[in-house]
């Protein structure tokens, strides 16, 4: 997993104790900010492992999920959740997912009630933790690595946190309404056709990837750093 430097300050940490890694490892990082006590137009990392590569399937459920608020420059980094939720194995009938959880060590942890919370329990204390950053409901989009994917599965099973992040009304019209999502899949796609350098360069100084949402987050970020200084370069 590669290490984010983070910054603190005591108007933005968290005030409540209950909001902490439910999987019994290091509890959420306390963030500040040296003056400022808001993020200042936050982008909220998001992934999820889920247990059918179909969102739209029946067996598909989300069995962890991971989320990290980054300021606009992907300088500083704010940790708002690490969970495995509590997931009947039964809904794993895919073979390749059920290796891919194994081999990771999600479907032992998936099966350890100790490690898990449940989805409704999750999705209430991300929405606190956002509210903790003095993030407004509808202002920051959600990005990841196939994050249209991991999209589908927010707006069936977590609604509310779905709505926190990606609904937005028009200030000029109150009937329009947007979602607003950064896929960073979709560069990939704009990069490889365009410039085959920076597509080739995207993973640069990424750690090996375990198939866990903690290391697809990092993974993530770090994509989009690298894009920001090749692809997205500003003049």
């Amino acid at each position: 997993m590669e290490k984010q430097d983070v910054l603190m300050n005591d108007n933005d940490a968290p005030k409540n104790p209950e909001i902490q890694n439910q999987n019994n490892t290091k509890p959420i990082q306390e963030v500040k900010e040296k003056q400022n006590s808001q993020i200042f137009n936050a982008i909220c990392f998001l992934e999820l492992e889920y247990t059918d590569p179909d969102p739209n399937s029946e067996n598909c459920r989300i069995c962890e999920i991971s989320i990290i608020l980054m300021n606009q420059n992907l300088t500083q980094s704010y940790p708002v959740a690490d969970y495995i939720i509590d997931t009947n194995p039964e809904f794993v009938t895919d073979p390749y997912v059920k290796q891919r959880l194994v081999s990771s060590g999600l479907w032992n942890d998936m099966q350890d009630p100790n490690k898990c919370i449940t989805l409704t329990d999750a999705e209430q204390l991300i929405i606190q933790q956002l509210q903790e950053y003095k993030i407004l409901k509808g202002s920051t989009p959600s990005a990841g690595i196939q994050a249209y994917q991991d999209r589908i599965l927010t707006e069936r099973f977590m609604p509310e946190l779905d709505k926190f992040l990606n609904f937005m009304q028009s200030n000029t019209c109150l009937i329009e309404q947007f979602y607003r999502i950064i896929d960073i899949s979709s560069l990939d796609d704009v990069a490889e056709r365009f410039n085959k350098n920076a597509f080739r360069n995207k993973d640069q100084n990424s750690k090996p990837n375990l198939q866990r949402t903690q290391y697809n987050i990092q993974k993530a970020i770090n994509r989009l750093r690298n894009y920001k200084k090749s692809l997205l370069k500003s003049k």
